[in-house]
């Protein structure tokens, strides 16, 4: 609808449908953001440290040692054979 039509329908109808509007993107928003609130970041995040948690025990018991804090993960080096692996947590 243009704006001269939407101008020319009575002041009651011009309300009517702005609510209408809101109302529609309050539902249509409400409704993408449950399944983002249910299964998002939150629960992938528990996962994915606990993964990296796994990981790190596993790397330990083989002789590796946590060395360092990168942006990558944590830098686990075996002090033995002098390889190194980036665990992340993330």
């Amino acid at each position: 609808m243009s704006g001269q039509t939407e101008q020319m329908q009575p002041a009651g109808r011009r309300s009517r449908r702005r609510l209408r509007i809101i109302a529609v993107s309050t539902v249509a928003a409400a409704a993408c953001a449950v399944p983002l609130a249910a299964h998002g970041t939150g629960a992938n995040a528990a996962a994915n440290a606990l993964a990296g948690s796994r990981q790190m025990h596993r790397l330990e018991a083989r002789g590796y040692v946590a060395s360092a804090c990168t942006r990558e993960g944590t830098l686990m080096v075996n002090p033995n054979t002098g390889q190194r692996v980036t665990v992340n947590p993330a």
